[in-house]
């Protein structure tokens, strides 16, 4: 064979590849973060939901009864009408009484049980006057004193 057959052919050089493997690499690893971050700010809002839902159940349960009902930890109130067993991330909520005569009358809390152990939880505070916080968020479960898991649930 000559070479005139062999210089006809088109190919790429190897710093070719490499330069576009490169680029590749570096737009993956930015779209992984990129979704890492849009994934959190899903389970975040699920969250979110949850409190909202506590918050609005337990101001109209003070509102109809004239106190706040109070339970510690759950997944499932009849009393609140608030079922939080078929959500993703948030399964578990509570309700935190405050001691009577305060500003702050109850926190309401949403935990997340990750699979490396932490414990994601968004809580706000509600008011006898009928206002609500803003949301908050911890990522250290150290500050909360969390019961066992109950196998029943």
């Amino acid at each position: 064979m000559s070479r005139k057959k062999y210089k006809n052919i088109m190919g790429f050089t190897l710093v070719e590849l490499i330069i576009t493997i490169v680029i590749v690499v570096i737009l993956s690893m930015v779209s992984v973060a990129v979704y890492n971050g849009y994934v959190k700010k899903a389970i975040f809002t699920e969250g979110k939901v949850l409190v909202g839902s506590l918050a609005r159940a337990q101001q109209l349960y003070y509102s109809t009864n004239g106190t706040w009902f109070d339970f510690y930890y759950t997944s499932f109130c009849k009393e609140l009408d608030i079922d939080a067993r078929s959500n993703k991330y948030f399964k578990k909520f509570s309700i935190d009484i405050c001691p009577p005569g305060g500003k702050r009358a109850a926190t309401v809390y949403a935990f997340y049980f990750r699979t490396d152990g932490r414990v994601w939880v968004v809580y706000a505070d509600l008011f006898s006057d009928g206002k609500k916080s803003d949301f908050y968020f911890r990522d250290d479960s150290s500050l909360f004193w969390l019961p066992e898991e109950d196998p029943s649930m």
